[in-house]
């Protein structure tokens, strides 16, 4: 560890010469390299040695100040204020730089996790994790899955801690990473044994094996730890072995205790017993209620009551460390209760805001209402108004009915005259048949227009008042169903009597779309409207016209 130190110390000096006449891009550069090798206390004290001043250059500024939070975090030194790394936060949002963006996100969230604020943390690591995605960037997308796996693992999300072990792995093979493979494999382990699936942890954690020897020293002895309490019950042998290797690198609690149930049951209370002691002295937060109840117990069996008492004082030491972490924990209480005082301050602001909005949407409402009864008026003042036409229809075919009585009249008394002025006679009973035709076909004509307008044509004629308005604010009905365009142009045909006689006496048969280009065209609609409306081009439209002019009678 030595030679290794003093060689770290070497590479430093030597980087710090050679970068030191670079300009202040190439240097921040340099540091990003050091830390991608993972060699952070080089590049910390390196960062160091740039004069914050200097860095004017506003993507140099925004570099160092993500740099300066990064080696800070990585080196675990005093971090910086939170703003510095918001303000490189802002910079990256506007140069939209994805994979700068994820790495803010994702050491503001570890600051955050580090705070025990998890539901912030995770949502930031889900930030970072949407900007990752977008670079692809293998490195980043480990590191980030690696990290929620973790999170959602500590606050018991078992499920969800398994699926981003599985991301981490598929992103650890991706880079070839032997130590970021063991970690994948010891988390989706951790993951199975805690959902149950003893089988698939233990074949996780059997995978993990050959790659324990590139996992960090430092992290060792905890994963070694952790993986023999897999296999405590199924093969204590292999626990065994596993925790000695673990006390090897460092001793913790938690391996002296499993290795001492191991003991115990094998019968060996006399090693259990020194485990114990030895658990028992190391300074650690580590809770040893159990430890010192194993104690207990084995000195009440062997009768060193003597011992009994050492123990009992040893609880009321923990009783009174117990009760300063209350005391500590009620003042942190008091904290948290005034940040909830603030945050309901917070709510009820936003409340108030929420109010304005409900009441502008209900005066929306409202006036919508209104606009929506002003056009029902409107279409019930349109049916009464065709009402009074349909009377005046009746009126006017019972008048054609009596003149129709009386031309037969005058036929009859024709044909029993005097056949002395023949001629005379013959032109006028030509006269009188034509009368009769015509008083005819108008009855037949006023009929049709009394059925129309009091039978299903009213029902559309009720639509087709509804539907013009948005014809005229140039709203396209290309995808309206054939029914309510029909419901338009009887609507249009009652309202323009003149266009209807125009379509029904100038043209032959006119299709569907034909007739709507006409109705356009007499609402002094230009050719981009109709364009808009009919949701069709200009060359259609000239296609419409020409068919029109060929159906003329």
């Amino acid at each position: 560890m030595q030679r290794l130190s003093i060689r770290n110390c070497f590479v430093t000096i030597c980087i710090f010469i050679g970068c030191d006449h670079l300009p202040i891009s190439d240097k921040l550069a340099a540091i990003d390299s050091l830390v991608a090798e993972e060699r952070h206390d080089s590049a910390y004290y390196l960062l160091e040695s740039i004069d914050e001043s200097q860095v004017t250059i506003a993507e140099d500024r925004a570099h160092y100040q993500l740099l300066k939070y990064q080696t800070s975090y990585l080196t675990g030194k005093q971090l910086p204020p939170d703003s510095v790394l918001d303000n490189a936060i802002s910079f990256y949002q506007d140069k939209q730089n994805a994979k700068k963006l994820a790495d803010c996100y994702y050491y503001k969230a570890f600051k955050l996790n580090d705070d025990k604020e998890y539901n912030q943390s995770i949502l930031l690591f889900k930030e970072a994790e949407k900007y990752a995605n977008k670079t692809q960037n293998a490195q980043q997308l480990f590191k980030i899955s690696e990290a929620i796996s973790m999170i959602n693992y500590n606050c018991g999300k078992y499920d969800l801690s398994l699926n981003y072990g599985k991301s981490a792995l598929d992103q650890a093979v991706k880079t070839n990473r032997k130590d970021w493979v063991a970690y994948s494999f010891y988390r989706m382990g951790l993951a199975y044994l805690n959902l149950g699936f003893e089988d698939s942890a233990l074949c996780n954690f059997d995978k993990t094996s050959p790659y324990i020897k590139y996992v960090r020293e430092e992290d060792r002895p905890y994963f070694l730890s952790n993986l023999s309490l897999a296999y405590i019950d199924k093969n204590p042998e292999k626990s065994k072995k596993l925790l000695l290797e673990s006390l090897s690198h460092k001793e913790l609690i938690a391996a002296l205790e499993q290795l001492a149930f191991i003991y115990y049951n094998e019968g060996l209370q006399d090693e259990a017993y020194s485990l114990w002691k030895r658990a028992l002295v190391i300074n650690s937060p580590t809770p040893k209620d159990n430890i010192i109840h194993n104690l207990l117990e084995y000195d009440i069996e062997h009768g060193k009551t003597n011992k009994v008492c050492e123990r009992v004082n040893e609880i009321i030491t923990i009783k009174d460390s117990i009760i300063d972490k209350l005391r500590n924990d009620t003042i942190k209480d008091l904290q948290i209760r005034f940040d909830h005082e603030v945050s309901l301050n917070a709510a009820h602001e936003k409340l108030i805001k929420w109010q304005w909005y409900l009441g502008f949407a209900v005066g929306a409402c409202l006036i919508l209402s209104f606009f929506w009864l002003l056009k029902r008026n409107k279409l019930k003042r349109i049916l009464n108004e065709r009402e009074i036409e349909i009377q005046n229809l009746i009126i006017q075919l019972n008048g054609k009915k009596t003149e129709l009585e009386n031309v037969n009249k005058k036929i009859t008394l024709s044909t029993l005259e005097d056949d002395k002025n023949t001629t005379q006679m013959s032109q006028l009973l030509q006269d009188l048949q034509r009368q009769k035709e015509n008083a005819e076909r108008e009855c037949l004509e006023l009929n049709e227009k009394i059925k129309k307008w009091a039978g299903e044509e009213a029902e559309k004629v009720r639509e087709g008042a509804l539907l013009i308005n948005e014809v005229k604010e140039n709203k396209s009905f290309r995808h309206w169903p054939e029914e309510q365009q029909k419901s338009l142009i009887a609507y249009y045909f009652a309202v323009n009597t003149g266009l209807a006689k125009q379509v029904r006496n100038k043209y032959k048969k006119l299709s569907t779309k034909e007739i709507l280009y006409l109705i356009l065209n007499d609402m002094r609609k230009g050719r981009p409207e109709m364009s808009t409306i009919m949701g069709v081009d200009e060359n259609t439209l000239r296609s419409y016209k020409f068919r029109i002019k060929q159906k003329m009678k």
